[in-house]
């Protein structure tokens, strides 16, 4: 059974520019934006939709420091990633 690896981009600090290494179906993409992050560039909005299922958008509805960062950290089983998943953040 292959394992999932998740990456937790914090769009206010990493804007990526290609994603196409995500695209072999062990990556699941969570992007995290910000209350005042009302557009994504066409490419990256492309990129994500290229993953399926296997991307997300999660808007934060808190503005302010580290508010994305508390929003990650949520420690509930199930909230972000779960349990015994590898995570790569990138911020």
């Amino acid at each position: 059974m292959a394992k999932t690896n998740y990456v937790l981009i914090d769009y206010e600090n990493v804007q990526p520019k290609e994603l196409t290494l995500l695209n072999d179906g062990s990556f699941k993409v969570k992007v995290f934006v910000g209350p005042n992050q009302g557009k994504i560039p066409l490419g990256l909005a492309m990129a994500l939709q290229s993953l399926g299922g296997n991307a997300e958008y999660v808007q934060v509805e808190t503005a302010g420091r580290n508010a994305l960062d508390f929003h990650r950290a949520d420690p509930r089983p199930g909230s972000q990633t779960g349990e015994g998943r590898r995570t790569a953040l990138l911020r």
